[in-house]
């Protein structure tokens, strides 16, 4: 994973001492006054920051769906069937790790005429979720789904993923701070004052992680289909309260 970083400036020494103190002089996004720092003169911004990278594996979401006349035959066909698909994969590197069943059912199958509704049978399915930590093994991986279930397996999607997102987020978090540092630094020169230490951070956001749109690099295939793995991006909001003197 390939993400850019800004270099930290001599001004992270600052934050050694922080404290949490309430807003006096505001502007952007400011806080209520309180009377212990009412002589205090702060300035409370907002501060956002995005980091993207590459993905670097993917999350292949595949599963088994078998009907049969009674409900031991579908259990006993998808468990087998199950099985082959997993041990496939196994062979192709994945690990009791990467595997997780997410869903399993066993229902009733219904054929509706003049007469009404007539049992035909039953069907058995389970999901499951295909960690890939190589990319350029997602076609194996697919290939070996396809190939152990035949006509009873399922492909549902993929999903790709960066392996070290605490990378990604701490790269939006730093820029969330120089950009609320850099704000606070226009408000103190628009005031004709200058710019202090930190006082408080918050962060405020959720630091969640969401899909890029666009085709990064060359795309991959996936049982003979190709695939474009795009980018992911990583976002921090925070609002960080500045001496102002």
């Amino acid at each position: 994973m390939n993400i850019i970083r800004r270099p930290l400036r001599p001004f992270m020494g600052r934050l050694a001492g922080l404290t949490v103190v309430t807003v006096a002089f505001f502007a952007t996004g400011a806080v209520p006054v309180s009377a212990a720092y009412a002589d205090s003169k702060t300035v409370s911004v907002l501060g956002h920051g995005e980091a993207s990278a590459v993905p670097d594996m993917a999350v292949l979401s595949a599963g088994v769906e078998v009907t049969k006349p009674t409900a031991k035959e579908a259990l006993d066909s998808q468990g087998a069937i199950a099985k082959a698909v997993l041990d496939a994969v196994r062979a192709r590197g994945l690990t009791d790790k990467d595997i997780r069943t997410e869903a399993m059912s066993l229902n009733p199958v219904y054929t509706y005429n003049d007469a009404g509704a007539q049992l035909a049978g039953y069907q058995a399915s389970q999901a499951f979720s295909l960690k890939i930590h190589k990319l350029d093994k997602a076609d194996e991986v697919v290939e070996a789904v396809v190939n152990a279930s035949g006509n009873a397996g399922r492909i549902n999607g993929i999903a790709f993923e960066a392996e070290n997102t605490k990378a990604l987020r701490e790269e939006a978090r730093m820029q969330a701070f120089w950009d609320a540092h850099d704000k606070a630094e226009q408000y103190a020169d628009l005031s004709g004052l200058r710019l202090g230490r930190a006082l408080s951070i918050d962060e405020t956001s959720d630091n969640h992680f969401y899909k890029g749109g666009g085709e990064t690099g060359a795309p991959a295939r996936t049982a003979g289909a190709p695939i474009a793995p795009g980018e992911i991006h990583g976002k921090v909001d925070t609002t960080v309260v500045f001496e102002i003197k």
